[in-house]
Order: structure tokens, then sequence, then C-alpha cells
């Protein structure tokens, strides 16, 4: 049927479209970056003296007094200064490390030229924190890092003035950590009640969820990640960090650089041999150092999911009376009913749980350098790995040493199973000069290789799959059985009762529908209305009924 309007509709199907088919098991996952930062041992001796820079950020905390600093810190925010005090400065782009200034920035100026009232003025903040607190820190000997937490969220962390030149090089490994949702099933039974026959009553449901409070306390990074979660977990990896870092002090000195400043889980430091001869005596190995990091992640992950898990509580109750419900609670209020006459009908209530299983695995790799200037840290990734030892490395026999010892770990990466994994390949390409001609340029470099992918529960993932864990929670939701009881509450007299109700009400039916046959066998439709009519309701006393379909008489002689 064509439509009675020429326009064509907003939204329409495309003709001769294929229907959408929905599946059932799509790889819906939630992945969180974590990096962990291995020092490698070398002699000081493979790198160049790099000199502080001139007028360094240690240098200006001695020469600016404090207010100083803090009219430094309000410019470079509000004009958005490159060279700025903090590390990872580019993240003074990010709108809640401005939160106060930029509403502030009026106030502040006019604050400045004595304009407004002192009492108007609202001191800005970087990161929640007041720029004179970060200040003070600055003119105690501390420089501000920039960091984000798991939600992209802004901290400060401080380092100290390193007390001597001392060159570090760092392998950092891009760990992620993807959570898949598996089975789900009934868990324990919560609650189980009665109900008499014929009786009726109300139920009320409340979960966790009822109230801030209580989900900012139950909830974890598998399954309702907020910054209360995301902030517990990486501060219990911090303490695990700061044990371990207490056991190597050297390691501890050297492990406040700041690292990036990207979204991420912090796993720490740990040194390991490089075999190019340093001066430690620690012998851990590539492998082992990441055994030991992700051995915490998973631990403390265990520990942050146990927790939340082990505080979510469902109440369900059928006593309602002088019940008083915060108004900002969420609750399920719902009335049954018992319609059997003879029978208890009985009620099981079960808390439905969720399977999640977590994959992490080794995502990427970059390096760093750092002597303990900021000014002075360098990053690299795989590819122009070259151009930084070049950068940093006294002679061509230490850099080519230093390439040996990072390829041979790189491709001896050992996965869950225990199989050692080439993590790298090395890339050789010939530049041609299509212009001028003459001879192709060849050029080497690692990088992480094109085709390196392994698979867990038909989920594939892009790195070496370093572990594996299988986590079942609890949901907000229920699953509801109900069973019949087997004894009767009726004698034999109800029963005949009630035997004798059901016989009477077939008869009735039968009653009615031999009604239906006879009328649908009469072909005329006045006939059959008239017949319907008089079976199943009275005939409407007005002019139009004809008398009740006795088209002989008259409405005033009826």
């Amino acid at each position: 049927m064509e439509s009675c309007s020429s326009k064509e509709p907003f939204v329409k199907l495309e003709e001769n479209g294929q229907a959408s088919i929905l599946s059932y098991n799509l790889p819906q996952s939630t992945c969180y970056q974590a990096n962990s930062y291995l020092k490698l041992d070398l002699n000081p001796s493979f790198f160049k003296e790099i000199l502080p820079p001139d007028n360094n950020f240690w240098d200006q905390t001695e020469k600016l007094s404090l207010d100083d600093w803090i009219n430094k810190i309000n410019d470079e925010v509000h004009l958005a200064i490159k060279d700025t005090t903090f590390d990872n400065s580019f993240l003074l782009n990010k709108k809640d490390t401005r939160k106060n200034t930029e509403n502030n920035n009026l106030e502040y100026r006019n604050t400045k030229d004595h304009t407004i009232s002192e009492r108007l003025y609202q001191e800005p903040c970087i990161a929640d924190i007041p720029i004179s607190t970060i200040a003070s820190k600055i003119k105690k000997g501390f420089k501000p890092v920039l960091k984000q937490d798991l939600l992209g969220k802004i901290q400060i962390n401080y380092i100290s003035k390193p007390k001597k030149f001392n060159p570090e090089f760092f392998i950092v490994l891009h760990l992620k950590m993807c959570s898949y949702l598996g089975n789900y099933g009934a868990g324990k039974t919560l609650k189980t009640f009665s109900l008499l026959p014929g009786e009726k009553t109300t139920i009320t449901i409340r979960n966790w969820m009822h109230n801030e409070e209580s989900k900012k306390i139950t909830s974890n990074i598998l399954d309702s990640l907020t910054e209360s979660s995301a902030n517990e977990l990486q501060t219990m990896l911090q303490n695990t960090n700061d044990t371990n870092l207490a056991l190597n002090s050297s390691t501890a000195a050297t492990s406040q650089f700041g690292g990036g400043g990207s979204a991420s889980l912090d796993l720490g430091f740990l040194q390991i041999g490089g075999g190019a001869e340093g001066n430690s005596t620690i012998i851990n190995t590539l492998n082992s150092a990441i055994d030991s990091h992700v051995k915490n992640l998973i631990t403390c992950t265990d520990n942050h999911v146990s927790k939340s898990d082990s505080l979510r509580q469902t109440e369900i109750n059928i006593e309602t009376n002088n019940i008083k419900i915060n108004e900002q609670e969420e609750t399920t209020v719902r009335v049954i009913e018992n319609i059997n006459k003879s029978r208890v009908l009985n009620f099981i209530f079960r808390e439905l749980l969720q399977e999640y299983f977590t994959i992490t695995y080794l995502d990427d790799v970059s390096f760093i350098y750092n002597d303990g200037y900021s000014e002075n840290k360098k990053v690299a990734n795989l590819s122009n790995l070259d151009d930084l030892l070049n950068e940093i490395i006294i002679d061509n026999d230490n850099i080519k040493r230093l390439k040996k010892i990072i390829s041979k770990n790189l491709c001896n990466i050992r996965d869950y199973n225990g199989e050692s994994i080439h993590f790298i390949e090395k890339v050789t390409e010939e530049l041609i000069d299509c212009i001028f001609g003459g001879e192709p340029e060849r050029i080497e470099y690692l990088k992480k290789r094109n085709d390196l992918k392994q698979t867990y529960n038909d989920k594939s993932v892009n790195g070496v799959i370093l572990n594996v864990k299988h986590r079942i929670l609890k949901t907000p939701s229920l699953v509801v059985d109900s069973l019949l009881g087997q004894g009767e509450a009726l004698d034999c007299y109800n029963m005949k009762l009630q035997n004798e109700a059901t016989i009477t009400a077939n008869l009735e039916n039968n009653k009615i529908q031999q009604a239906i046959e006879i009328i649908n066998m009469i072909g005329d439709p006045t006939e059959k209305a008239r017949l319907y009519k008089k079976v199943f309701g009275d005939c409407c006393d007005v002019p139009q009924s004809c008398c009740c379909y006795n088209c002989n008489c008259s409405n005033e002689t009826k």
C-alpha cells in the first residue's frame, strides 16, 4: 500500500537490503594499560658524558622565591608555555589539570592588580592541588611530575634532585590486561519463603547499588571502573612496589624519574642483569622480572576484586511494615500471590553470577634513558632504538653489545604456557632514489612482529599472553524459581466441591462452544446476528435493532 504522503521519510530502510544477524558471542572486552620499568644493569663507561643542562630545574629552585614559583606556574598554565616546571607537561592541556585556573584567571589577574578584594580570590589548582602547595614542594627540592590514572585523571608526583650524575637505561614493557565475559549462572541461595494457598504478599529487593556510597565501595576494575576502584588498585600496587624497592636501595633511588604520562597502572621498577660488566650483583632475567611484575598485578587485582565482591550484598525483605527508604535509594517492590487453592507455593531467590576471564599480555616495548635530569631524559620505541643508542652510548662496539642484549631478551619472551616467543623481528629495507638515482640505501631496524598473535578461549590478542585468570563476580541481578508444594491442604468435602466447580465450568464452556458451532452453520448474516444476540446478549431496544431483529413489529408495540 502506497503512502498518501509524497515526502521522503527522514529515515528509511534500504531497498532490497539484508537484515542484521545478531551474534550471541561478541568479544566484548575492557582493557587497561600497565607499564613495567626494567633497569638494565650496565657499566657506566658505556654512556657518553652528558652534562646537566645550564639553568636546569634544580638550579632555578635556588634562584626563584616562593612567589616567583607561584607566578611562574600560573603563567605556564594560562599561557600554555612549553618549557614548563612539570615533567610530562603536555598533560597541562588536559581539562582537569587546569581545574579552578581557567575559571579564576580573571580573579587571579585582578588580584595581582589589587582591583578586587582578596576575600573574593579562590586559589587556582592543578589536579586539585593548590598552586601554592606545588610551589612549596618545589622550594623544598622536589620537581612535580604529571601522570594519569586509569580514568585519565591527572595526578601529581614529585621527584627529588639527583645526588650525582647517574646514567640509566630502562626497558619499558607495555602490558595490557583485558577482561572478557565468560559464563553466567545461579549462585548461592539468598532467601526462600512460602505462600499459603490464596495468600498474597509484597517483597522488597535491594542490592548494593541502592545508593552512591555502597556503589562506590563495591566497584572494581572488571565490571564497574570508578575513580575509587582505580585508585585502590594503584595504591595496592604502589604498596607492593615500595616493599620490593625497600630491599634494594639503589633501585629505589632511581625509581622516581616519573616514567610516562599515559593513563595506565604503574607496576614499578626492577633491575635486571645486563651482561655488560654492570656493577650490580642482581641476576634477574627479563622473564623473571616480567613474572614478578605480572604476579604482583594479578595478586593485587585478585585482592581488589575479592574485597569489592565480598561487600556486594542483596537484601530480600517480605516484612514491609514500617520500612523507611532513603529517597536516593533504589529498590524493587513487587506483589506476588499464590492463586492455588490447595497447595503451598515456594519461592527460591539466588544470586546471578558472571564469570570474567582476564588475559594479560605484552603489547609493546619502549626504552628510556635517564640521568636524574628530566631535561636529559630520552624516550624511544623499537624502530628508533638505534637513534637513541647512538646518542647516549660511547662507541659502536658498545652499541652492538647493548643491541644484542636487548634482542636476546625480546626474542625469548616466555608466555603463560612456558613457551619461548619471539616478540621482535629485524626489518631490512632498501630506499631507492627515484629522482636522482644512485645506489639504494640499505637500512635495518627492529620492530614488533607483524604476525604476532595468540589466542585463548577464542579471544585473540596481538602480543604474548603472559597470564590468564578466571574470576566470578556477583551481579545486582537475581534468578527466581518456584516450587509447588506436594501436600493437599483440603479435606475430601472441599476437594469434591472444587471438582464439581471444575465440572460446571467445563459444561458451561461446552454449551457455549456448541452454540457457536450452530450459529456458524447459518448462512444468512441477519439470521446469524439475531441468533448471536439471542444467545450471547440482550438486544438494544432502538429503531436500528428492528425490535431485536423482529422487523414485523415496531418499538411502540414492543
